[in-house]
């Protein structure tokens, strides 16, 4: 008897009332998942789901702006950061057994920039928290690591001169004369 209404009927089971031009008597508003901002009519009656779009500029200014608010972090860490960032922004990581897989991807993607001393320093420590915190191995972490380190570029010596794609390269007088 408590769920039941005055007249003995079940709450809710009432018809709701109808306007006189036969709409309902309290309109709808329907808001975006991500902003919380009303949506217009427009937006309501479109085919499109506007919060499923993502404005990847937008999301790398907001990351910039929140590592520019570390003063005790070095630059060269910041664009680390900010490259995980990005790179987790575009391949998120859904489980801890992806971590792994997603640090060689990175390794892969990002290995010029991360053959830079600082920033393969950085790349290092990073991998080495998530190895201490038990989301990759030593293999991974040394796969990774590994990956940065290869010879795919140029070497320094002239006789062992590798191209990008790992075959023996012209010597620079021959380059020349192409």
């Amino acid at each position: 008897e408590g769920a039941a209404g005055v007249s003995g009927k079940p709450a809710g089971s009432g018809k709701r009332k109808r306007r006189e031009d036969g709409g309902e008597s309290s309109k709808r508003m329907f808001f975006h998942s991500r902003t919380c901002l009303q949506m217009t009519e427009e937006e309501i009656t479109a085919d499109i789901d506007s919060d499923d779009e993502i404005d990847e500029k937008e999301i790398e200014e907001e990351d910039m702006r929140a590592l520019d608010d570390f003063v005790d972090v070095a630059p060269e860490e910041k664009a680390f950061m900010h490259m995980w960032n990005m790179f987790i922004c575009k391949h998120p990581i859904y489980a801890d057994s992806y971590t792994q897989s997603a640090c060689i991807v990175f390794a892969r993607h990002h290995c010029a920039e991360l053959r830079q001393c600082a920033i393969r320093r950085c790349f290092m420590l990073h991998l080495v928290n998530l190895w201490d915190f038990g989301l990759i191995d030593a293999t991974g972490l040394d796969h990774c690591l590994q990956i940065v380190d290869s010879t795919t570029e140029t070497k320094t010596t002239q006789e062992g001169k590798t191209s990008m794609d790992g075959e023996p390269a012209l010597p620079d007088d021959q380059l020349a004369k192409r």
